[in-house]
């Protein structure tokens, strides 16, 4: 028998972030992903030119993610829990 692959253990979150008035992509956003465990920095990506971003690379535990952008204020959501080799869907919506 052929050995099982072993499962990455590494997780992700994506998500798409929209102006909350409008619902039009907020290209640029920057997005931080924190651990909570230790407050440090996990990863970090900015939003594509439709609003998409994807923080991978995440050992699995519950994570903050903040998402700012210039002339909006700042969104933060704590207690994003990925799980090993889960990839979590996280849409924001920022307020002018």
């Amino acid at each position: 028998p052929r050995p099982a692959l072993a499962q990455d253990p590494a997780g992700a979150i994506t998500g798409t972030v929209t102006d909350r008035a409008t619902g039009t992509p907020v290209t640029g956003a920057s997005i931080r992903v924190l651990a909570l465990a230790t407050r440090a920095t996990a990863g970090a990506t900015t939003t594509n030119d439709v609003g998409r971003y994807r923080v991978g690379r995440l050992a699995p535990g519950t994570y903050a993610v903040v998402a700012t952008r210039i002339g909006y204020e700042l969104r933060r959501v704590d207690t994003v829990r990925v799980g090993a080799g889960e990839t979590v869907t996280l849409d924001l919506s920022l307020v002018e």
